[in-house]
């Protein structure tokens, strides 16, 4: 004998048993992309960051043209003609100090070797927002090709 709660309770297995199956996996896989993409990017543009040795220390710099050259902190290059610069494979390359201005602390390391590489994109017309997603590249506190 049916009774009229009988149709009732079968649409609520029925639905019970959709949200089980149909739970959102969408995000976790959003999540793994993301993550994949920026380790590909750091992957891509730590190619274009390098290592600077002076003989008092050492620090970081970018490739920014297909000139060779590299932008570095003043501090980094301050007093010295010459510069060595390690690139995230370990290669090594002399490099020229073409100048610094310690007011701005940027400095430009001209290096023979990179000329014709492809230089780091930059981003000039966009403003970061606060809370957005950055990435730091360098070589700080003695470490080489990290990234933040």
């Amino acid at each position: 004998m049916k009774t009229e709660n009988e149709p009732v309770k079968q649409v609520v297995e029925e639905k019970a048993k959709t949200k089980t199956v149909s739970l959102p996996t969408n995000k976790i896989e959003e999540q793994v992309e993301s993550k994949k993409g920026i380790t590909d990017v750091i992957a891509e543009q730590q190619t274009k960051v390098y290592t600077i040795y002076t003989e008092s220390g050492q620090g970081s710099g970018f490739l920014m043209n297909q000139k060779g050259d590299i932008v570095t902190n003043a501090q980094v290059v301050e007093g010295y003609f010459s510069a060595i610069v390690k690139n995230s494979d370990g290669s090594e390359y002399g490099g020229q100090v073409i100048g610094y201005f310690k007011n701005t602390d940027i400095a430009i390391i001209r290096v023979p070797e990179l000329a014709g590489k492809e230089p780091m994109a930059l981003e000039t017309s966009n403003q970061t927002l606060i809370g957005e997603e950055v990435i730091a590249l360098g070589s700080p506190h003695g470490l080489e090709n990290t990234a933040t």
